[in-house]
C-alpha cells in the first residue's frame, strides 16, 4: 500500500525544482493557452509530483508545464505530492 498525501505548495517555491532546462513549456503555444483556459475554467488539475532524494535534492518529476502555466496566470499554490527516492 502506498500513502499519497497531497499538500498545497507555493508556485514560486515549486519553480526552483523544475526539471525542464530553461523552464520552457514542453508543448506548443496553443497547448499552453489551452491548459491556461482549462485551469481558469476550473479544471481539476492532477497534483505536481516532487521527488526528494536521499541526498536532499528535490526535482519535479511530473507537472513542470502545470507550474509554468500556474505562474503565468498568477496562481499562488498548486496541489503537490512528495515522494522519497534514493537519488534525484
Amino acid at each position: 500500500h502506498q500513502v499519497r498525501e497531497v499538500t498545497m505548495m507555493p508556485v514560486e517555491e515549486l519553480m526552483q525544482y523544475l526539471s525542464s532546462p530553461g523552464n520552457f513549456f514542453s508543448g506548443t503555444t496553443n497547448e499552453f493557452e489551452d491548459l491556461k483556459q482549462k485551469i481558469i475554467g476550473g479544471y481539476n488539475v492532477q497534483p505536481v509530483m516532487v521527488a526528494i532524494g536521499k541526498n536532499g535534492r528535490a526535482k519535479v518529476v511530473k507537472g513542470d508545464d502545470l507550474i509554468l502555466v500556474a505562474k503565468d496566470i498568477g496562481l499562488k499554490e498548486l496541489p503537490t505530492v512528495f515522494s522519497l527516492q534514493l537519488q534525484v
